[in-house]
């Protein structure tokens, strides 16, 4: 398991001395979006994996399904459409794709890996609950298949720094997938927002604080004269004081990985407490001071 110290692409040879052949080569890969079956991300990712293994399977939501999170369309029907060899689009969310693929589209045979992305725009703080990509890789890691969500920082969608996708992530999925990680749980790359030969490598960090708590209301009139409604989310970079979140070790220059895992809980040391003693109103009045959000 690769500790929390910066693992460099540039200081060491060893992956550039090696032929690609030679590498890691995984039986059946499934990869998903949230973007949709068009987006230039999991195109640059089906370029960089199709030397990794032997079978690529490709399957993904039909349009943009950005902010799914891990939902399963449970009360609808979902439509597939086969658009060339072992290559689906599905009209429902990642987490719709993934299911469908393993329980259907790819027969009796799971995939080795299932890798979600690469998501145009990072994926960090209070984004991660969100994220169709994360909630793809964790929809596979509850059918027991070991996943990865990638995603490509950028200034804004028209900006993303594709280049730089195809030349970092070769890197840190071949190092990745030697030294393997925890199981139970699911990295979440996040690649900076750099020239390629200003990445300096990996770390793995913790999830960081991307404060997206303002969420505006913007009302519309139809041509009918109905009103509907826009949600807009706004998300000022908030970094907290810490030398190694996500957001930190993207500002040095290297690219994040967090492991992310099913389990939503912390832990607490608090003693339990019984519904036979009823709170004073003294406890009552100073409840908000007790939280600390």
């Amino acid at each position: 398991m690769v500790n929390s110290q910066i693992v460099s692409f540039f200081m060491s040879t060893i992956l550039k001395s090696i032929p690609m052949k030679d590498n890691i080569l995984l039986p059946r890969v499934l990869i998903t979006n949230d973007d949709g079956i068009h987006a230039t991300g999991i195109a640059t990712l089906a370029d960089v994996l199709e030397p990794l293994t032997k079978e690529l399977w490709i399957v993904a939501p039909e349009k943009d399904q950005s902010g799914a999170s891990q939902k399963l369309s449970i009360n609808q029907p979902l439509h597939v459409q086969k658009l060339g060899p072992r290559r689906f689009c599905v009209d429902g969310t990642p987490s719709d794709c993934v299911a469908m693929a393993v329980h259907h589209l790819m027969g009796r045979k799971k995939p080795t890996l299932v890798i979600s992305g690469v998501n145009a725009m990072s994926n960090v703080g209070d984004e991660v609950p969100l994220s169709g990509t994360i909630g793809a890789a964790l929809t596979a890691l509850m059918q027991d298949i070991p996943a990865i969500a990638v995603s490509q920082e950028a200034a804004c969608h028209d900006t993303v720094p594709w280049e730089t996708t195809r030349t970092i992530l070769p890197l840190v999925l071949t190092r990745l997938l030697r030294e393997g990680w925890k199981k139970g749980t699911c990295p979440s790359i996040n690649i900076p927002n750099l020239p390629p030969e200003k990445i300096l490598g990996y770390s793995w960090a913790r999830q960081g604080r991307k404060n997206i708590s303002v969420i505006d209301i913007n009302k519309r009139i139809n041509p009918r004269g109905q009103e509907y409604y826009w949600l807009e989310v706004k998300s000022p970079r908030t970094c907290e004081p810490q030398s190694n979140n996500e957001e930190t070790v993207l500002k040095r220059g290297e690219v994040s990985i967090v492991a992310i895992s099913l389990d939503h809980s912390i832990e607490i040391n608090e003693p339990s407490v019984s519904f036979k003693d009823p709170p004073t109103e003294e406890e009552l009045l100073t409840f908000d001071e007790k939280i600390d959000v």
